[in-house]
């Protein structure tokens, strides 16, 4: 039952880390469905379903994609925008965009890009 009801919580989620418990709960499910057939395919259970996955979901969720979203946003000039909660969703869209201003930094990070790519097709390859 906890595997069922942990792994439609978690893919019905919004928020990341409420995503991470409930799949947690759903791993440790496997884990005591491996228990009920033996201890050692509950220990293995722990060591190859839960322990991996809970891992990489911890260290997916505050790194890469999440750093990457943020740099961009900064570029832009609006790092305020995001938001990690349902409430602060609602926050962030109540606050007013300078849409002027989001325009010119987009144009400004588009071209920065388009000089990036056509210097680097231009010059001689090193060898």
């Amino acid at each position: 039952m906890g595997i069922v009801v942990g792994s439609v919580s978690a893919m019905r989620e919004n928020d990341i880390f409420r995503m991470i418990a409930y799949s947690s709960a759903a791993q440790i499910g496997y884990i005591y469905l491996g228990i009920g057939i033996s201890p050692t395919a509950g220990m293995l259970a722990a060591l190859f379903a839960h322990v991996p996955v809970a891992v990489l979901l911890e260290k997916g969720a505050g790194s890469g994609m999440n750093d990457r979203f943020l740099t961009v946003l900064d570029a832009l000039g609006i790092p305020d925008r995001v938001a990690w909660t349902v409430r602060e969703a609602q926050e962030v869209l109540r606050r007013p965009i300078d849409f002027d201003a989001l325009d010119a930094a987009v144009s400004r990070y588009a071209g920065v890009g388009k000089d990036f790519l056509k210097d680097s097709l231009s010059s001689p390859a090193e060898g």
